[in-house]
């Protein structure tokens, strides 16, 4: 439980009430609709209408080259091949491209490149074993945009190609016939953030030529599914797709997704974008993480119930063993992370032998959340292939933009702000970390944020509250399930559930209390007393429990009533600087201490602040990047051990006896460069 940012909006309360009378709808809602950015009547209804997407497809450059390149192929019978990727935008797109194409009438097939074999994109020698098959026509669906070696390479072999990809473009475009990208500088949509199945889903569109509902009844499932995986931001045309695909997943979904929903347990009629998100996009990303994605695509456009029954149960079967080999991963970099410091970088660059490439992404996610850190997982075969990996980030902070300033040292890379795969010689690694630290550097601190809606008095919290905000489904990135701020709460009880594995929660404001439950802290690790005065970020759900409907309300993070964020930040960056060896010599004044403010530190730890949050919430008197060189002070004196990393590290008492602060290189350093004030 790290530090986080509350980012709390300003709303103007008789905005948000003429909204709720113009539109005709709950003041709350309008209230929350105003904290997410809607501001004007027309914003406002089309949120919460919802109705069918208004695309401009045709503000897509290339689209009209593209429509009618993929008609002549159809209309003369040329042999078009759909080029995908396999992870679960790319096999969702894969399927609606090769479904539609079908239905055209065309002579089409599908090739999903192997992640382990081949890896992301384009290879030359698929694009051989494609001409080789008498291969006209090559439409790349989620990748595509940086293949321009390999769609050269197609041209000499009398392969054209179409590229549908949404990844952010290189400043040179592949020589393909059409290159339809919503990110091209040349696009002037106004909203670019379709996923790889949104863009493939607009090509459908023009070729086919038939209004957004028509091919929304045969197709919106596989756009929202592929949509949610992506994490593509759940507003404007994708909350349309996303909407409507979950209703037809409800009431009439495809037997591929069907069966698919059906072996992670999910109830029709109930089925969120979140419930995609967590069951069925592991599975279908399963198959390709740790096998041949290729199946994935065979479940989504299987016509038989029994045969999308049984794939579905074996990506059940690989999803389990996925979430196995990861956590293994997990464990094995955070390790490495610990004992060679490395949450000290401004970016993680973990390297790895044998570990296995298909779940390295959602490793380095795992990464990124505990270290608070954007984070590279790489790993190779052997000590002769490159590293090849992923990558993940925390805030706002672009690692696209942040591996692109060391593209020259990479073999090749992919992504956008939030993701991105890269491949790189073993010769180049530590080249490249400089590298991206540098950059990395030069930007503000990666601060993981939490955006809380709105303040809410306790005695709001009802479930009548969760009906009323309901028109704002589905949730999801940039439309995420409303937070909600409980401030000066004061703390009662603390128990543990879940076999210790989480924490309930009780708290009372002006005589309301209210049961709260944090998943993955344990009673031990929670760094805040009964009785102390608490802000929590919480997000509430209805539950039937014997008959009765009964508010459940979830904590996402805690902190002490009247934490100023910024000066938390001040104090981050100080420790850096610290950590670093760059203070200058106020800063280095600000952090020496001597033996009588040394003591109670001590003393407080000894009284049981066994983490380091726990100390810092019991010396308010005592900045955090101060406390930060105190516990290296002691641990270098034989004091103490800290173990583990950041806020939750553990500290332990060794030694009891007196020490002479004077042997503490450490502060002797400090004193050298700091200047008399």
């Amino acid at each position: 439980m790290g530090f986080k940012k509350w980012v709390i909006p300003e709303i103007d309360k008789q905005i948000a009430y003429k909204l709720a009378e113009e539109c005709n709808i709950e003041p709350f809602l309008a209230l929350m609709a105003y904290s997410r950015g809607y501001k004007d009547p027309f914003a406002l209804d089309e949120f919460i209408i919802k109705d069918l997407p208004d695309i401009d497809i045709y503000a897509l450059p290339d689209i009209e080259k593209a429509a009618n390149r993929i008609l002549s192929a159809t209309n003369s019978g040329e042999k078009i091949v759909v080029y995908g990727d396999y992870d679960c935008d790319g096999v969702t797109a894969t399927a609606l491209m090769y479904l539609f194409l079908t239905e055209m009438g065309a002579n089409v097939d599908y090739y999903v490149p192997s992640r382990h074999n081949e890896g992301y994109g384009m290879h030359m020698d698929a694009i051989k074993k494609l001409a080789d098959k008498d291969t006209k026509l090559i439409i790349t669906v989620d990748n595509g945009i940086s293949a321009t070696a390999e769609i050269d390479y197609a041209n000499s072999l009398g392969i054209e190609t179409i590229v549908t990809d949404h990844h952010l473009p290189k400043d040179v475009l592949p020589n393909a016939v059409a290159v339809i990208n919503p990110h091209r500088d040349d696009c002037f949509l106004d909203f670019k953030d379709f996923a790889g199945v949104g863009v493939a889903f607009i090509l459908a569109l023009a070729v086919s030529g038939s209004s957004p509902d028509v091919l929304l009844n045969k197709y919106s499932d596989l756009v929202a599914l592929g949509t949610v995986a992506d994490v593509m931001p759940l507003k404007h045309e994708n909350r349309g797709l996303v909407w409507y695909g979950l209703n037809k997943i409800n009431r009439n979904a495809s037997t591929g997704i069907k069966a698919l929903m059906a072996a992670s347990g999910a109830k029709f009629g109930e089925i969120t974008a979140g419930i995609l998100a967590f069951t069925a996009a592991p599975r279908l990303n399963a198959a390709g993480r740790m096998g041949d994605a290729t199946r994935a695509v065979k479940l989504l456009i299987s016509e038989k119930y029994s045969d999308a029954m049984q794939i579905a149960a074996e990506l059940d079967d690989e999803n389990a063993a996925r979430q196995k080999t990861e956590q293994d991963i997990a464990a094995a970099a955070t390790e490495i992370v610990i004992n060679n410091k490395l949450y000290n970088n401004r970016v993680i660059v973990v390297a790895g032998d044998g570990w296995h490439e298909g779940v390295l992404g959602i490793a380095a996610a795992r990464l990124a959340e505990r270290f608070e850190r954007p984070t590279i997982l790489l790993s190779r075969d052997d000590e002769n292939s490159p590293y090849k990996g992923s990558a993940r980030t925390v805030g706002d902070f672009s690692i696209f933009s942040a591996i692109d300033s060391a593209g020259e040292l990479t073999v090749k890379y992919g992504g956008h702000d939030k993701a991105a795969g890269l491949t790189i010689l073993a010769d180049n690694l530590n080249a490249f970390i400089e590298k991206i630290n540098e950059y990395a550097a030069n930007t503000d601190l990666p601060i993981p944020t939490i955006n809380i809606d709105c303040r809410l008095n306790p005695v709001a919290a009802v479930p009548d509250l969760v009906y009323t905000l309901s028109p704002l489904e589905p949730y999801g990135t940039e439309n995420p399930k409303p937070v909600f701020g409980l401030f000066e709460m004061r703390l009662k009880t603390v128990s543990s559930i879940g076999g210790g594995k989480h924490i309930r929660l009780i708290a009372e404001k002006n005589n309301t209390t209210i049961a709260m439950v944090m998943f993955g802290v344990t009673k031990d690790d929670f760094a805040f007393s009964e009785g102390d005065l608490l802000d929590f970020a919480v997000t509430l759900d209805v539950k039937e429990y014997q008959g009765q409907e009964q508010l459940s309300v979830f904590v996402k993070d805690v902190r002490k009533s009247g934490r100023i964020d910024d000066e938390v930040i001040s104090q981050l960056l100080l420790t850096e600087n610290y950590i670093n060896g760059t203070l200058d010599c106020e800063d280095a004044a600000l952090l020496t201490f001597s033996r009588e403010e040394l003591i109670p530190v001590y003393l407080t730890v000894k009284n049981g602040a066994n983490t380091v949050l726990k100390l810092k919430n019991r010396l308010d008197a005592v900045i955090d990047a101060k406390i930060s060189v105190m516990l290296d002070v002691m641990v270098e004196l034989g004091l103490i051990s800290v173990t583990g990393y950041g806020d939750n590290a553990k500290i332990n008492i060794l030694n009891s006896q007196k020490v002479e602060l004077e042997n503490s290189n450490i502060l002797k350093s400090l004193n050298e460069r700091a200047v008399t004030l």
